[in-house]
């Protein structure tokens, strides 16, 4: 589903056909060096990520695409970090690659 779109750039939920750029951005040290609690060592780190990515509760990603040619660049989302007296904390984060 298409979130959100820009002239340049569309913000779409993933799919499975972009595991091998999100591999890619993630599995990139320098790229994930302030988010290293989401960089991958292997595709199958990133597997595993893209399947609780698309199913998290406790918050949302979404893949950020060239348009009109759906090239992914990047991802963009947030995490619930906590809620209390009615009001949740969040944290938001990005990164964003070059292919």
């Amino acid at each position: 589903m298409v979130l959100m779109e820009s002239e340049r750039l569309v913000l779409r939920d993933y799919r499975e056909s972009d595991l091998d750029d999100m591999h890619r951005l993630w599995s990139d040290k320098k790229a994930m060096y302030y988010l290293d609690d989401f960089w991958c060592k292997t595709i199958d780190d990133t597997i595993v990520y893209l399947k609780t990515g698309l199913t998290n509760s406790d918050g949302h990603y979404f893949c950020i695409c060239e348009k009109p040619s759906d090239r992914f660049i990047g991802s963009v989302g947030y995490t619930r970090m906590s809620s209390r007296q009615g009001e949740t904390l969040a944290r938001l984060r990005y990164g964003v690659t070059v292919l």
